[in-house]
Protein backbone atom coordinates (compact mmCIF):
# COMPACT_ATOMS: atom_id res chain seq x y z
CA UNK A 1 0.00 0.00 0.00
CA UNK A 2 1.36 3.44 -0.56
CA UNK A 3 0.07 6.43 1.23
CA UNK A 4 -1.95 7.07 4.18
CA UNK A 5 -5.21 9.03 5.32
CA UNK A 6 -6.33 10.23 8.21
CA UNK A 7 -9.68 9.85 9.47
CA UNK A 8 -11.86 12.83 11.26
CA UNK A 9 -14.41 12.64 13.33
CA UNK A 10 -16.21 15.77 14.63
CA UNK A 11 -19.02 15.82 17.28
CA UNK A 12 -21.58 18.55 17.52
CA UNK A 13 -23.68 18.33 20.88
CA UNK A 14 -26.76 20.26 21.21
CA UNK A 15 -29.19 20.13 23.99
CA UNK A 16 -32.81 17.64 22.73
CA UNK A 17 -35.73 18.44 24.69
CA UNK A 18 -37.45 15.50 26.05
CA UNK A 19 -41.01 13.99 25.09
CA UNK A 20 -43.48 12.02 26.44
CA UNK A 21 -43.50 8.17 25.34
CA UNK A 22 -45.88 4.67 25.56
CA UNK A 23 -44.87 1.60 25.04
CA UNK A 24 -46.15 0.08 21.92
CA UNK A 25 -46.30 -3.21 21.11
CA UNK A 26 -44.76 -4.21 24.45
CA UNK A 27 -41.25 -3.30 23.09
CA UNK A 28 -40.78 -0.31 21.49
CA UNK A 29 -41.08 3.81 23.06
CA UNK A 30 -43.09 5.74 21.23
CA UNK A 31 -43.67 9.50 21.23
CA UNK A 32 -47.22 10.59 22.94
CA UNK A 33 -47.33 13.16 20.41
CA UNK A 34 -49.52 12.16 16.98
CA UNK A 35 -47.62 13.66 14.77
CA UNK A 36 -44.57 12.27 15.97
CA UNK A 37 -46.29 9.32 16.73
CA UNK A 38 -47.21 9.02 13.25
CA UNK A 39 -43.30 9.00 11.45
CA UNK A 40 -42.01 6.59 14.08
CA UNK A 41 -44.74 4.03 13.65
CA UNK A 42 -43.52 3.99 9.77
CA UNK A 43 -40.44 3.69 10.84
CA UNK A 44 -41.04 1.11 13.40
CA UNK A 45 -43.31 -0.54 10.81
CA UNK A 46 -40.63 -0.63 7.79
CA UNK A 47 -37.97 -1.90 9.59
CA UNK A 48 -39.25 -4.59 12.43
CA UNK A 49 -42.92 -4.44 11.09
CA UNK A 50 -44.10 -7.61 9.62
CA UNK A 51 -47.49 -8.78 8.53
CA UNK A 52 -49.20 -9.51 12.24
CA UNK A 53 -47.54 -6.11 13.71
CA UNK A 54 -49.50 -4.39 11.27
CA UNK A 55 -52.48 -6.83 12.07
CA UNK A 56 -52.31 -5.95 15.43
CA UNK A 57 -51.83 -2.04 14.77
CA UNK A 58 -54.84 -1.68 12.37
CA UNK A 59 -56.93 -3.22 15.20
CA UNK A 60 -55.51 -0.94 18.13
CA UNK A 61 -56.31 2.11 15.53
CA UNK A 62 -59.67 0.71 14.76
CA UNK A 63 -60.91 -0.92 18.50
CA UNK A 64 -63.83 1.38 18.42
CA UNK A 65 -65.33 0.60 15.26
CA UNK A 66 -64.65 -3.18 16.03
CA UNK A 67 -66.34 -2.94 19.16
CA UNK A 68 -69.60 -1.23 17.27
CA UNK A 69 -69.80 -3.89 14.48
CA UNK A 70 -70.05 -6.85 17.01
CA UNK A 71 -72.53 -5.06 19.01
CA UNK A 72 -74.29 -4.35 15.70
CA UNK A 73 -74.08 -7.78 14.44
CA UNK A 74 -75.25 -9.04 18.07
CA UNK A 75 -78.43 -7.18 17.71
CA UNK A 76 -79.20 -7.92 14.26
CA UNK A 77 -78.85 -11.54 14.81
CA UNK A 78 -81.14 -11.43 17.75
CA UNK A 79 -83.86 -9.34 16.04
CA UNK A 80 -83.36 -11.86 12.95
CA UNK A 81 -84.11 -14.84 15.37
CA UNK A 82 -86.98 -12.90 17.25
CA UNK A 83 -88.50 -12.26 13.59
CA UNK A 84 -88.11 -15.84 12.52
CA UNK A 85 -89.54 -17.44 15.36
CA UNK A 86 -92.95 -14.94 15.36
CA UNK A 87 -93.04 -13.54 12.06
CA UNK A 88 -92.29 -16.89 9.66
CA UNK A 89 -95.80 -18.21 9.88
CA UNK A 90 -96.99 -15.49 8.28
CA UNK A 91 -94.52 -14.63 5.80
CA UNK A 92 -94.98 -18.66 4.25
CA UNK A 93 -98.96 -17.79 4.10
CA UNK A 94 -98.04 -14.57 2.87
CA UNK A 95 -95.88 -16.16 0.07
CA UNK A 96 -98.47 -18.35 -0.69
CA UNK A 97 -101.28 -16.18 -0.99
CA UNK A 98 -99.45 -13.60 -2.75
CA UNK A 99 -99.11 -14.85 -6.20
CA UNK A 100 -102.33 -16.51 -6.25
CA UNK A 101 -103.99 -12.97 -5.62
CA UNK A 102 -101.71 -12.08 -8.89
CA UNK A 103 -103.03 -14.20 -10.83
CA UNK A 104 -106.23 -13.77 -10.01
CA UNK A 105 -106.02 -10.27 -10.29
CA UNK A 106 -104.18 -10.39 -13.60
CA UNK A 107 -106.83 -12.76 -15.13
CA UNK A 108 -109.82 -10.21 -13.87
CA UNK A 109 -107.76 -7.72 -15.67
CA UNK A 110 -107.83 -9.80 -18.78
CA UNK A 111 -110.86 -10.93 -18.95
CA UNK A 112 -112.40 -7.64 -18.02
CA UNK A 113 -110.58 -6.38 -21.06
CA UNK A 114 -110.92 -8.77 -23.86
Amino acid sequence: MTGSFAETLSYEFAKVSDYETFVFLGRYCMPVEQIQYDEMKDVVLNQYGNGITEWVLEIMDSWEALIVAFVVAFAAGFAYLFCLEHLAGRAVYVCLIMPCLAFCATGIYLVAHS
